[in-house]
């Protein structure tokens, strides 16, 4: 997966999450979980290819999650705010 995608589908996992309205704490729950989840898929690839390793593999584990984290707590932030309109009418 590209930056791109992993980057839209945490936007969208956080937009569905925050359109259900659960509490913040949960939120910050997705955030760890698809933090731990990205960090297992990295060592997952890089163990089914260690001849592609390299010096600056192990920053992967660092770099790689937080774009979905990035993407999910924007799509949270939009999906609260999206469900506080939707409820205020």
């Amino acid at each position: 997966m590209t930056m791109e995608e992993i980057l839209i589908a945490g936007g969208l996992i956080g937009f569905g999450y925050g359109m259900l309205g659960w509490s913040r704490k949960a939120g910050w729950v997705l955030l760890a979980l698809i933090a731990t989840g990205m960090i297992a898929i990295v060592a997952i690839r890089q163990a089914m290819s260690p001849d592609s390793l390299r010096s600056t593999s192990a920053l992967e584990f660092l770099v790689v999650p937080l774009w979905p984290c990035l993407g999910a707590f924007c799509g949270w932030s939009l999906g609260a705010f999206a469900r506080a309109l939707v409820n205020d009418r």
